[in-house]
């Protein structure tokens, strides 16, 4: 026999404003009626299952503030709001899009708002739908069938009774989770409370001895003291919860250095966890079969070492298969480890909500298939965390780690690019005017960990839309203001200014013949880099460098470098569907060629002013989407030497 540790990571920034008690996004509510409500609902049908959870501070104290209506949750009272079309269109833009377009009704009263062709009635439908469609089929009772089945002209009643279930789960959702702890179903982890990468909180120098090609900002932030009152508090708040101290922590994007095991171990915190690829670099002459025990920093804290593969296989690769199917083949992977591995111990970690958006059925038939073979498996025992260190004798001590995520071994998602460092600067000038208080606001002091969040560092350092750049922007800065406008002190230039994101039009036209035939054929292209284009955490070995992609007036464009040779590409565009095999192709609509790169031409349809975008790549028992969560958009636009 085996055993088997997963862990679920629930996180979101701390989005309420702490001066005033106002929350004005949806995304709270939607995630916690969508994921963190129905997968604790569907564990109270299993009884040998164990499974770890790991639920932010900053997320559990929004929700906790919102079931005791101690904040406004705009989003959780829209209708007792008169809200600007602008702002109902952002609750809907919020919403990850298989939600949305999916709901035909909503959509077309999307663009009947967009129109202002709307009725009020069409406004308040809109609304009901947006809660609608945040419940998990798993908690649907006859009520919520009968509303979808209905799916227009709902009236103030069907709302009350729609919002008093809202209202209850967000009431019971904490004491179930306590009640399945005390119950020994789960354990539960905490973070350091705003979710801050810690290492760099301690001290951004660190990013030096990472394996980075970025520079760090000019202004180090060394704040060691904000880095333990993060953990202080966090472990405050869980006390404060579930009545006890935690036994474990998971750092926040798996952000471990040596520091902050030492903070860790200074709080008595038994175990943490970070990926695989920080002990490949931590220790020499590792190999896979490593990973599948415990290890044991400085004789005094345990870690956990997640398995990338399998952790990618439900994050990425199964949304791809039929829910039951995956399931059972993961069974198969895990048995086939513990085969090789006699008592070993298969740590998976990963997200508990953003995956099962892209399942065909939201994850649930997965997630159900997955336990029950779990349960009725004589070959692996699913464990918690604290009860795996104790039936351990096989552990080995680890007496240093090298800093990095489980992104890598570096912070370069959060450190480094231009923009994240003109961050990291400013935060650092406005850290430095509490430093010399005799007594410090106590609100002012909340702000400014809130501002240490890696949420924030984390848009300013990927490749994603504009318009979420400059939302995540907007949150940060205006934090800061209020540090300044409690303090009396003018705001310092930086926070006034915008961030500017420099787009390029990417008119090309390059010769397809699958080699950079010269420096300036690409030069105009707009480049992606695949690893940023995960939320959290990303796949291994990925097997894809770069993604490039232009346009002329007549075809769009585009470039593939990989690391190695891959199965299958397919592209879906808009309604079409390219299968890209073999070394080169050519008829009317498609031309590709494949040797040093690979390089597509694709003819623009007649009227064709935009383009979604997204690539599946198959390579053994690989089976990424590109973007994994949502689609590149490109629009057409004329160069300004054509205009």
């Amino acid at each position: 026999m085996g055993y088997l540790c997963i862990l679920w990571h629930f996180h979101q920034p701390f989005y309420s404003d702490i001066e005033e008690n106002i929350n004005e996004t949806s995304i709270i509510i939607f995630r916690t009626l969508q994921n963190y409500y129905p997968m604790a609902v569907l564990l109270k049908n299993f009884e040998n299952i164990k499974i770890n959870f790991n639920i932010t501070p900053s997320l559990l104290k929004q929700i906790k503030l919102i079931g005791e209506n101690k904040i406004n949750d705009v989003f959780f009272n829209i209708f007792d709001y008169d809200l600007s079309e602008e702002k109902l269109i952002n609750f809907y833009n919020e919403f990850p899009g298989v939600y949305t377009h999916s709901n035909k009704i909503l959509s077309l009263l999307k663009e009947k708002i967009e129109l202002k062709d709307h009725s009020e009635k069409d406004i308040f439908d809109f609304k009901f739908l947006l809660h609608l469609i945040s419940f998990n089929p798993l908690i649907y009772d006859e009520e919520i069938k009968y509303f979808i089945e209905k799916m227009r002209n709902f009236d103030i009643n069907d709302v009350g009774i729609l919002i008093n279930k809202e209202k209850n789960i967000f009431k019971n959702i904490i004491p179930l989770y306590k009640k399945l702890q005390e119950e020994n179903k789960i354990e539960i982890s905490t973070t350091p409370f705003y979710h801050p990468i810690l290492p760099l909180i301690y001290d951004t120098e660190i990013m030096k001895k990472t394996k980075t090609n970025f520079s760090a900002p000019e202004q180090r932030f060394n704040y060691p003291e904000d880095a333990k009152k993060q953990i202080k508090n966090g472990i405050n708040f869980y006390k404060e919860i579930f009545g006890k101290e935690p036994k474990g922590i998971w750092p926040s994007e798996g952000a471990l250095s040596n520091e902050v095991l030492d903070l860790f171990i200074e709080e008595n915190i038994d175990w943490t966890a970070t990926d695989e690829n920080l002990l490949f670099e931590s220790l020499n002459n590792i190999e896979k079969k490593d990973i599948y025990r415990i290890y044991k920093y400085k004789n005094n804290l345990f870690i956990f070492f997640r398995d990338h593969f399998l952790s990618d296989l439900i994050g990425f690769s199964y949304q791809n298969m039929d829910e039951e199917e995956a399931a059972i083949d993961l069974i198969k992977k895990i048995e086939k480890i513990l085969d090789e591995n006699s008592e070993g111990i298969i740590t998976i970690i990963l997200d508990g909500e953003n995956p099962w958006d892209y399942y065909k059925e939201r994850g649930i038939k997965f997630l159900k298939k997955f336990y029950e073979l779990l349960e009725e498996n004589k070959k692996i025992k699913t464990l918690t965390f604290s009860e795996a260190i104790k039936i351990t004798k096989n552990y080995r001590v680890i007496e240093n780690i090298f800093p990095g995520s489980w992104m890598g071994p570096n912070f370069d998602n959060w450190i480094g690019k231009e923009t994240a460092n003109k961050a990291w600067e400013i935060l650092k000038k406005t850290r430095e005017k509490i430093d010399d208080l005799k007594e410090v606001d106590k609100i002012v002091e909340e702000i400014i960990l809130n501002c240490e969040g890696s949420d924030w560092f984390w848009w300013y350092s990927i490749e994603t839309d504009k318009n979420i750049k400059m939302k995540f922007d907007r949150y940060f800065k205006n934090n800061l203001r209020k540090v300044y406008k409690r303090l009396n002190l003018p705001f310092p230039v930086e926070i006034e200014e915008e961030i500017v994101y420099y787009e390029k039009t990417p008119f090309i036209k390059p010769f397809i013949d699958g080699k950079i035939t010269n420096f300036y054929e690409w030069y105009q292209a707009i480049e992606i880099n695949p690893e940023n284009l995960w939320a959290t955490f990303k796949p291994f070995n990925l097997p894809i460098k770069k993604i490039y992609y232009g346009y002329d007036e007549e075809s769009l464009y585009f470039r593939l470098d990989f690391y190695e040779d891959i199965d299958q590409l397919i592209i879906f565009l808009n309604e079409e569907i390219y299968e890209i095999e073999g070394k080169n192709f050519k008829d009317e609509n498609i031309e590709w060629k494949w040797d040093e790169i690979l390089e597509i031409k694709i003819k623009r349809k007649k009227g064709m002013e935009s383009a979604k975008v997204q690539f599946q790549i198959k390579k053994g028992n690989y089976d990424f989407i590109l973007p994994p969560y949502s689609k590149i958009s490109i629009i057409f636009k004329e160069p300004e030497w054509m205009v």
